[in-house]
C-alpha cells in the first residue's frame, strides 16, 4: 500500500484538483512495473505521467504537462497518486509469484455492475447540489454552452481575485503566485470539458478572457505566475487553431488581432499557428498598413521581419523576398538580413562590403556600430586582412567602449612587444575597462601591481579568484596578501558568522610557507585587540588557536 506521506509533497489546492480529477475517471492506462507506476491523465490534452516509488513510499514524479515542465508537482501526478493509494485496477507487469490477496473491486467495475436506473438516480443525487457537474451535464447533452455561461465564468475569476487582493486593489507578492496557479487551473479544467465536447471556438474564446482578465489585474508576480497562465493560454489557442475547421479559425483570427500584446504572447500565435493562405494574407494586409504608418527604424524593422516571415508561408518565390528587402535596404535589421545571405553563400567581401556601408549609414547608433565592427573583426581575421583587422579592434576598444577582454588579448597578439606596454596603460585606463582591471593584470602576467590593488580593495572573496595564479608567482606575498585582507575583515566583523569565515581562511593560511607562524601572530593580535569579542574567541577556542 502506497504510504500517505506522498501528499506532503503537493500544495492543498493541488492535491484537491488531483483528487478532482481521479474521481472524474481521469486517471487511465495505469500500469504498475515496481518501482515505477505510469499512467496516462486526460486534461486539456493526455498527460503522460510517471511516479517513481521505493519500498512503498513516493520519492519522484514526472508529467508532461506545461506546468510540471517548470518544475511543479502538478494534479496529474496527484491525480495518480490517488490512483495509487485507492489500490485500483492496474495492468500489472509482474516478475515473481503472483499475490493471493484477493482484487479489491474497483469504481470502474462498481460502476460497470450498476443498471440504469441505478446510474441515473445516483447522478440526479450528486448534481442536485453541485452548479458544476450541472452545467457539464447541459454541456454534454446539448454540445452548447448555456445561457450566461461566460458570465458566471467571468463572475468566478473575478471572484479569485476579489479574495486575493488587498484594500487598495493590489495583489501582494505573497498572494500573487497562489492567484495566478488558482486562475491556470481554472483554465486548464474548464478548457477540458470544452475540448472534450469538441467546442474549440469556445476554448479559444475562454483563453482569450483568461488573457485578458489576468493581464487587467495589478499584482507583484516576481515568481512569474502571469507568464505560467499566459503561456497556457498560448499553448491553448495553437492547439485550438489546429483543431479549428476553416470558418472558426476565421473567428480565432478576429479574435487574436483585437488582442494587447504586452508580454509577447499572441505575436508568436499569429506568426507560427497553423492558419488558412486567408488569414496569413490578412496579416500581410494588417503589416503592410502599420509599415505604412511608419516608425523607428527598429520599430519598421521588426514589422519588415515579420512580413518576410509571412511571404514565405505564403509561397512567395526568391525574386519577390529579394525585391521587398532591396525595398528595405536602409532599416539596419534588413541589412542584417542581406548580411546573413552573403555570409552563406560564403561571399566574405561582399559581407564586408555592406558591413562597411552600414557603418557609416548607421554611425551615430553606437549599438549597431558596436555590432557591425565585431562582424568586420571576425571576417577580417576570417579572410587574413591582419592591418584591417587590427584596425577593427581598436575601434572595439577606444571607441566602442566595449569591455570584452578578449579583444585586448587578440590585440596583443597583433602589437610589437616594444608598443605593447604602452598600448596597455592606455587601455586599463578606459572607464570601460574599470571592471575588468584586475583580470586584466593577471592575464598580463603584472601581479605585482594585481597584489597591490587587492590589498586596497580588501576583499578575500577577490583575493581566492587568483590565488592560483599570485601563488605560483610568489607564495610568501599571496601569504601576507591573505594575511593583510583577513585582518582588516576581522576588524569589521560584528557577528559570529563574519568570525566563523575569518577563522576558516586562517587553514587555508597555515597552507603558506611559514603560515604556521602567521596565523599564530594573527590570532594572537586578534585576542589583544578584541578581548570582549566573546563570540570570536569562542570560534578561535573550538577551531584550536
Amino acid at each position: 500500500m502506497l504510504d500517505p506521506v506522498w501528499r506532503e509533497c503537493f500544495e492543498e489546492k493541488i492535491l484537491e484538483r488531483g483528487e478532482k480529477y481521479w474521481r472524474q475517471g481521469r486517471v487511465k492506462q495505469m500500469r504498475d512495473q515496481g518501482n515505477i507506476a505510469t499512467a496516462t491523465v486526460s486534461g486539456t490534452e493526455d498527460y503522460e505521467v510517471e511516479i517513481f516509488l521505493r519500498d512503498g513510499r513516493f520519492y519522484d514524479a514526472s508529467c508532461t504537462c506545461p506546468y510540471a515542465d517548470e518544475g511543479n508537482a502538478c494534479k496529474h501526478m496527484a491525480a495518480v497518486l490517488f490512483a495509487l493509494e485507492a489500490g485500483e485496477e492496474q495492468e500489472t507487469e509482474q516478475t515473481g509469484q503472483e499475490s493471493k490477496e484477493p482484487a479489491r473491486l474497483s469504481w470502474r467495475e462498481a460502476l460497470d455492475q450498476m443498471d440504469e436506473r441505478e446510474l441515473r438516480s445516483l447522478l440526479a443525487e450528486m448534481a442536485a447540489g453541485d452548479r458544476q457537474l450541472q452545467e457539464r451535464l447541459v454541456l454534454r447533452a446539448t454540445k452548447e454552452l448555456s445561457a450566461g455561461q461566460y458570465g458566471r465564468w467571468e463572475k468566478y475569476l473575478k471572484k479569485l481575485a476579489r479574495d486575493a487582493r488587498d484594500r487598495d486593489g493590489f495583489i501582494e507578492y505573497r498572494r500573487a503566485y497562489d492567484f495566478c496557479m488558482s486562475v491556470y487551473d481554472f483554465l486548464q479544467d474548464t478548457a477540458s470539458e470544452l475540448i472534450d465536447e469538441r467546442l474549440f471556438l469556445d476554448a479559444f474564446r475562454l483563453a482569450c478572457m483568461v488573457y485578458n482578465f489576468i493581464l487587467g489585474e495589478e499584482m507583484d508576480d516576481s515568481d512569474g505566475g502571469t507568464s505560467a497562465v499566459l503561456g497556457y493560454c498560448e499553448h491553448i489557442w495553437m492547439d485550438m487553431i489546429r483543431r479549428a475547421d476553416a470558418e472558426e479559425k476565421e473567428q480565432m483570427y478576429g479574435l487574436l488581432t483585437g488582442l494587447p500584446d504586452d508580454f509577447g504572447a499572441v505575436e508568436p500565435v499569429l506568426m507560427e499557428a497553423d492558419w488558412d493562405r486567408k488569414q496569413l494574407e490578412a496579416g500581410l494586409r494588417s503589416l503592410d498598413k502599420a509599415i505604412g504608418k511608419g516608425g523607428t527604424n527598429e520599430e519598421l524593422g521588426r514589422l519588415v521581419k515579420k512580413r518576410l516571415h509571412l511571404m514565405e508561408r505564403t509561397g512567395a518565390d526568391k525574386e519577390q523576398i529579394q525585391a521587398y528587402l532591396e525595398r528595405f535596404h536602409k532599416l539596419p535589421a534588413v541589412r542584417q538580413i542581406l548580411i546573413g545571405e552573403r555570409l552563406d553563400r560564403g561571399d566574405d567581401q561582399a559581407a564586408i562590403a555592406l558591413l562597411r556601408e552600414s557603418k557609416e549609414t548607421d554611425r551615430d547608433e553606437s549599438r549597431l556600430v558596436t555590432r557591425y565592427s565585431e562582424q568586420l573583426a571576425e571576417l577580417y581575421r576570417k579572410t587574413g586582412q591582419t592591418a584591417l583587422y587590427e584596425q577593427e579592434l581598436r575601434c572595439l576598444i577606444f571607441s566602442c567602449n566595449s569591455w570584452r577582454t578578449e579583444y585586448v588579448e587578440q590585440l596583443k597578439d597583433l602589437t610589437p612587444a616594444a608598443q605593447w606596454p604602452e598600448l596597455f596603460e592606455q587601455i586599463l585606463r578606459l572607464p570601460s575597462m574599470r571592471s575588468n582591471t584586475l583580470e586584466l593584470l593577471a592575464w598580463d602576467g603584472q601581479f605585482q601591481r594585481l597584489c597591490d590593488l587587492l590589498s586596497q580593495r580588501e576583499w578575500l572573496e577577490e583575493v581566492d579568484c587568483y590565488e592560483s595564479a599570485l601563488r605560483s608567482w610568489s607564495p610568501e606575498k599571496t601569504r601576507d596578501l591573505y594575511s593583510w585582507c583577513l585582518d582588516r575583515t576581522m576588524g569589521s566583523a560584528n557577528d559570529r558568522s563574519a568570525y566563523r569565515e575569518c577563522v576558516a581562511y586562517l587553514r587555508k593560511l597555515r597552507t603558506y610557507p611559514d603560515g604556521e607562524a602567521v596565523v599564530s601572530r594573527l590570532t594572537e593580535l586578534w585576542r589583544e585587540r578584541y578581548p570582549r569579542r566573546s563570540a570570536m574567541l569562542d570560534e578561535l577556542d573550538k577551531a584550536g588557536y
